[in-house]
């Protein structure tokens, strides 16, 4: 990554379909986040930029719900990334390209804090829960652990499945880092809920997508290109932490295509993660 990412680059990165495994998904990671120095592949395949110093990990995943893999042509007009009319394709892709372009952008600016790429998190958060099996004494290391990957432009999430996952003061102290008007609310399932028996504050912001899923997914480039600035901006280390890493909800017992389902019909399609 020699250069400065721009909205050129995140529209290209939206081209790639990219299901869990897919031929298309490995080369959009070879192309995007092992270029990264220092980026290291575990076993499960997850990337991973570990820091030292940092008890703060952010985290974003590279599969796309799409069908199959390839190549799609994507729009972009008055601020919002589309798919085309009379695209066949089954989704933009936005989630969760927006946070992984997020992540890099983060990386390229310095923030110190440890980034995780985690694979299969379209088809039940696999990549996060071989982490949270394999080395749960390192994620106990880890105050946080923040996703990149929620629907919207004013969400933190403190609950996920119905459990608790991180706490309204953490949740407090990131809104008013990011000087954004972000709100505290439930969410549905993303990575950062494989740690919650692990780490004290997992949570997800907004990062612009909406009715992700769906061949009417959509991405705010404005919203996402100020979070970025802001993301960058913050002290990691001043954030609050305050809830105690404890298993709240049987995470496995939940049908993920299910839920997906029956929240995309309360919102009609307005959310996502």
């Amino acid at each position: 990554m020699p250069r400065h990412l721009t909205q050129s680059d995140l529209l290209e990165m939206l081209s790639f379909k990219r299901p869990a495994w897919s031929e298309t998904e490995e080369y959009f990671i070879s192309r995007y986040v092992d270029a990264v120095p220092k980026v290291y592949s575990d076993k499960y395949g997850n990337r991973i930029l570990y820091r030292e110093d940092s008890r703060v990990m952010v985290a974003c995943h590279t599969d796309t719900v799409h069908g199959t893999g390839g190549l799609q042509k994507v729009i972009s007009a008055g601020g919002v990334v589309r798919l085309p009319p009379r695209s066949r394709s089954g989704c933009l892709g936005a989630d969760d390209t927006a946070g992984v372009y997020a992540a890099l952008r983060m990386i390229q600016a310095g923030v110190g804090c440890t980034f995780v790429f985690h694979r299969a998190e379209e088809i039940g958060g696999r990549g996060s829960q071989w982490l949270a099996d394999t080395y749960p004494e390192w994620l106990k290391t880890f105050d946080v652990c923040l996703s990149l990957d929620r629907r919207g432009t004013g969400d933190i999430i403190t609950s996920q499945y119905g459990g608790r996952t991180a706490s309204d003061r953490f949740a407090a102290s990131l809104s008013d880092a990011l000087g954004m008007d972000h709100k505290p609310t439930a969410g549905i399932f993303t990575d950062s809920a494989n740690y919650a028996h692990l780490i004290p504050e997992c949570s997800n912001v907004s990062v612009g997508y909406a009715n992700e899923h769906t061949p009417q997914e959509s991405l705010d480039l404005a919203y996402l290109e100020r979070l970025i600035e802001r993301l960058i901006a913050v002290d990691w280390k001043g954030l609050e932490v305050s809830r105690l890493a404890v298993d709240e909800g049987d995470w496995t017992s939940f049908d993920l295509e299910e839920i997906w389902e029956r929240d995309s019909q309360e919102t009609k399609g307005g959310e996502g993660e």
